[in-house]
């Protein structure tokens, strides 16, 4: 443990509302914090099972940029080896959003993942039975 893990886990259970926040500027600096959180704290994991459904719901419907910032989140969640089901199953569960922008980013989510991570890491199967007709 290092000194600063502490602060990891004093902050990692505000992010969530953080990035919840109505503002897109302000949720734009969220999701940078989120993306250091992820790359440098232990505590990814349960931070990603509270944050994948709000990134899910309101990053992917929002701006652009936004948008892809989200994406690149779920992407670090991957690389620094958060385990898939976290990641995985809040974007297959985000192929039956209400919003066609989510529904498009979750489809672009995984997409990116398969091109990044290849089918070895990211299991294809489960992804396709979810997918909308």
């Amino acid at each position: 443990q290092s000194p600063e893990d502490h602060v990891f886990r004093e902050y990692g259970n505000h992010l969530k509302k953080c990035v919840a926040d109505t503002n897109p500027g302000a949720q734009d600096k969220a999701l940078d914090a989120l993306m250091a959180f992820v790359d440098f704290s232990k505590d990814a994991p349960r931070v990603t099972e509270e944050v994948m459904g709000v990134l899910i719901d309101k990053c992917f419907a929002g701006r652009p940029s936004t948008k892809q910032k989200a994406m690149d989140v779920c992407l670090m969640m991957l690389e620094v080896e958060v385990p898939l089901p976290l990641v995985l199953g809040p974007l297959k569960t985000g192929f039956a959003a209400k919003s066609p922008k989510s529904v498009i980013a979750c489809l672009q989510t995984v997409r990116a993942a398969l091109k990044a991570f290849g089918p070895k890491v990211v299991d294809v199967r489960p992804l396709v039975k979810a997918l909308p007709p």
